[in-house]
């Protein structure tokens, strides 16, 4: 069995319940993760990253700042991580291994070509490690790495996919967006949103609902790749707008457990 963990709000609501069941589970985390407290506390052992701003050159200072913070602290870490990264990252050498240099960090480098086609190609070339189920997310990419490490039980948090209800449109007609995550409820503020982080060039309200309707329809093909697979995938989010995966309570997950 594993756990993994996206950094949506709702995940603030679960550290109690895995922190209590996290005994001998594989845990996998995402993005930056490692930037909050909870990292040392739960020491997941698979680290995903999937956006190309881990990698990118070209970053503002304030970004840059962002992404070595986060390489410094996985360094830190006093355990063994297994770094899943895309292959891209490998291209980015320069940019990347001076940061993850220490021991007990394992850099593996996965395909996130997007598949697509028809569904049983799309199964196959998954299978065969040529891509991921298109509407990628870090989220779907750590569900489908786990499914292809043979998990057989996999139970998902902080899986919100609530962005949508944090739309806002100027005046000017620019579209904002208020990402919240578990770290940052507080402190996270409405700002254009962007595919890219160097030339900011903001999403018209379509697009980004194109984007989010491939990532939800991703999610209903990788349940389908993972019962081809013999794999159970739960989600256990106390809010989440997924609907891919049967739901679990926290009393059902310690349940489980018992």
């Amino acid at each position: 069995m594993s756990f993994v963990m996206g950094n949506g709000p709702s995940l603030k609501s679960d550290f109690h319940v895995i922190e209590r069941v996290r005994s001998g589970i594989d845990l996998f985390a995402v993005n930056d993760f490692a930037l909050s407290q909870e990292f040392t506390i739960l020491k997941p052992n698979y680290y995903i990253l999937n956006d190309p701003f881990y990698w990118i050159e070209g970053l503002a200072p304030d970004l840059e700042h962002k992404r070595s913070k986060l390489f410094a602290a996985l360094c830190a870490a006093s355990w063994e991580i297994t770094l899943l990264v895309p292959l891209e990252m490998k291209k980015a050498a320069a940019v990347i291994e001076p940061k993850i240099s220490d021991n007990m960090i394992k850099p593996v480098y996965y395909n996130r070509t997007p598949l697509t086609g028809f569904l049983w190609f799309q199964r196959a070339a998954a299978g065969m490690n040529l891509g991921l189920p298109s509407g990628q997310n870090v989220l779907l990419a750590a569900i489908y790495l786990a499914i292809r490490l043979k998990y057989k039980k996999i139970i998902i948090w902080g899986a919100d996919h609530s962005f949508h209800e944090e739309i806002r449109v100027t005046e000017d007609n620019v579209l904002n967006l208020k990402q919240e995550h578990f770290d940052d409820m507080d402190n996270c503020e409405a700002k254009p949103y962007s595919r890219c982080f160097v030339n900011i060039i903001p999403l018209q309200v379509h697009e980004l609902f194109s984007v989010w309707a491939r990532a939800f329809k991703g999610y209903w093909d990788l349940s389908a790749f993972a019962r081809k697979q013999g794999c159970e995938i739960y989600n256990a989010s106390f809010k989440s707008y997924i609907d891919a995966f049967p739901r679990l309570t926290n009393s059902e997950v310690l349940a489980l457990f018992q």
